[in-house]
């Protein structure tokens, strides 16, 4: 679940995303369980590349859902030593002469073998960038080198990730998305390469996102019928189900 804003105005997204379950916990020795009562559950939403094929091949067509967009982009996340915990996301786009081209700049402060998470909530931007900041950022990712090998799918020569002005670059991320509709819902699949400069690990995540357009708009609402979301959301669960009821392509 994701939200947008226009100044204090918060956009409020309910989005279905699919994934597994995973409880950690300790052991107090070889053969004791984890209990589930006394561990953390992490929301892993990685999906194995025969998952997302059957979408594309089986559900998607049954449920009539037909390409709106497909996008392409390069996720620089950097960092001021002033503000380490405060993220700046810049969202850059690939050029025809093979350069990195920043356009916009974000400050933020069960039985079955697949499980679902349906989560509400609200981010609101903190911080507005000065036209300052914003240059100096921009020197990032005009550094950078497309490289389809790392992880990331982006990296600077050496000394380059950081800039005389305190903005470093912690992570770096290659996404690309294809976006579907139907008459009710929007359907997200992604793929995300990343790389985490901090710790030094990367990653290749495959991601599957529902959402529905009439319920967001009608959260948006001072006076929320909760009955009149309840009836969406339930007129929902049968393609929620086709999702779910994925078993023999989550291996």
């Amino acid at each position: 679940m994701t939200a947008m804003d226009e100044g204090n105005h918060r956009v409020l997204r309910l989005v279905a995303s699919f994934g597994k379950n995973l409880f950690y916990g300790r052991q107090a020795g070889p053969s004791a369980e984890c209990s589930r009562t006394k561990s953390t559950k992490v929301f892993f939403a990685d999906l194995p590349t025969s998952y997302i094929q059957h979408i594309k091949s089986k559900v998607i067509p049954s449920h009539e859902f037909c390409i709106q967009e497909e996008k392409e982009r390069y996720i620089v996340n950097v960092s001021h030593y002033t503000r380490p915990n405060e993220t700046i996301q810049c969202k850059c786009i690939l050029k025809e002469d093979g350069r990195l081209s920043m356009y916009k700049a974000n400050v933020s402060c069960i039985d079955k073998n697949l499980d679902m998470r349906v989560m509400l909530t609200a981010k609101r931007k903190m911080t507005t960038l000065t036209e300052k900041e914003i240059s100096n950022m921009k020197g990032l990712p005009d550094s950078a080198t497309v490289d389809p090998n790392v992880k990331g799918g982006i990296r600077w020569p050496l000394g380059k990730s950081s800039s005389g002005d305190g903005y470093r670059v912690f992570e770096a991320c290659h996404v690309k998305s294809t976006v579907y509709r139907n008459q009710t819902l929007r359907l997200r699949v992604r793929k995300i390469g990343r790389f985490n400069e901090r710790i030094g690990t990367g990653e290749i995540k495959r991601e599957v996102a529902l959402m529905r357009k009439d319920m967001n708009t009608k959260l948006q609402e001072q006076n929320i019928e909760r009955g009149c979301v309840m009836e969406m959301l339930k007129d929902s669960l049968g393609t929620l189900w086709d999702f779910l009821h994925c078993d023999a392509y989550l291996t």
